[in-house]
């Protein structure tokens, strides 16, 4: 059996995948990564997915969120936001060179090639307008990414447009949030298992962890000015909704057969919580634990029963053709 997790991009809202993967952690009696042949996480989840590959445990991945998050998002006062607020219109809300040293206080220097299994966190290349997707060497044609530091894929990955600039200003990689196109990772993931490692769909099963899902309620105008704050809202929930959708279709998780992917994220109503908004965080840790524990029975079963076989990366002189 092949198990694969993905984790959404979103923020802060990244504390509800986080507490409910701590909460699963307390079940079992080794560290969380040695149950999965492969890990995606996109922006927030990008964060998470690379803390549990080099081997943090979720319990230190949630109380990141907590030291660090008032530093990357610190919470202005009135006149500060209303002015936050005009700046941003005319730039980034928030100084990427705080996100880069708050991921190097946990991350240090550590190279992606130190992942202890599969590790895959996609970005995007304004400049070049196509996909970035930073691997380890599970792949003999992966020969870049296991080289580079994790905090720079961690920077490009989390990077959301409006919130953090480019990271090329200090002489990063210029690349941006993987949200942009895989805000959700779960189709990507599936293309990784069955198009590259050459995975066979019946042995594949996915858990796929949302952050917080929103009721989206359409404007009730079709003029610009009414689409414009709702559309990025649109945009994820479209591509959410994609990605999930092909996710299920390439792994053949259909009704009235086994299933094979289990896809658990919170719902709320709209505008209680936000990508930088700290006042909810407890709350969303408490309602992280509480899926934890509603899923218990399934999950535990399904990806928790035995460990995975051990991921040995490629070998720099292995061909182009090999798979680890």
């Amino acid at each position: 059996m092949k198990r694969i997790l993905t984790i959404d991009g979103g923020g802060l809202k990244g504390m509800v995948p986080a507490a409910l993967l701590a909460e699963l952690e307390k079940q079992v009696d080794r560290p969380l990564y040695e149950y999965f042949d492969l890990i995606v996480g996109t922006s927030t989840g990008g964060i998470i997915a690379a803390g549990l590959a080099l081997g943090l445990r979720a319990e230190d991945i949630v109380q990141i969120y907590h030291d660090s998050g008032p530093r990357i998002f610190p919470t202005a006062k009135l006149l500060s936001r209303v002015w936050l607020r005009l700046a941003g219109l005319v730039r980034a809300k928030f100084p990427t060179a705080v996100l880069r040293a708050e991921l190097e206080k946990h991350f240090g220097d550590a190279l992606i090639g130190v992942a202890r299994t599969r590790l895959v966190m996609p970005s995007w290349d304004p400049t070049g307008q196509t996909v970035y997707v930073w691997k380890t060497r599970h792949c003999g044609r992966f020969r870049m990414d296991h080289k580079r530091p994790v905090v720079d894929a961690l920077v490009s990955t989390a990077s959301a447009p409006t919130y953090f600039c480019s990271s090329r200003e200090m002489g990063g990689t210029g690349l941006i949030d993987g949200g942009i196109w895989a805000n959700n990772p779960m189709l990507m993931a599936a293309v990784e298992a069955l198009g590259v490692l050459r995975w066979n769909p019946e042995t594949v099963r996915m858990l796929a962890l949302g952050c917080v899902k929103e009721d989206f309620i359409p404007p009730a105008g079709g003029g610009t000015l009414q689409w414009a704050l709702p559309a990025p809202q649109l945009f994820f929930q479209g591509q959410d909704s994609g990605s999930s959708g092909g996710a299920y279709l390439l792994l053949g998780d259909r009704p009235n057969a086994p299933q094979r992917v289990f896809r658990i994220e919170a719902t709320a109503p709209k505008g209680l919580f936000s990508l930088d908004r700290l006042a909810g965080l407890k709350m969303m840790e408490h309602m992280g634990q509480t899926l934890a524990r509603h899923h218990l029975d399934l999950l535990l079963p399904s990806f928790f029963s035995a460990p995975a076989i051990p991921f040995v990366p490629l070998a720099d002189d292995a061909p182009d053709s090999a798979i680890s």
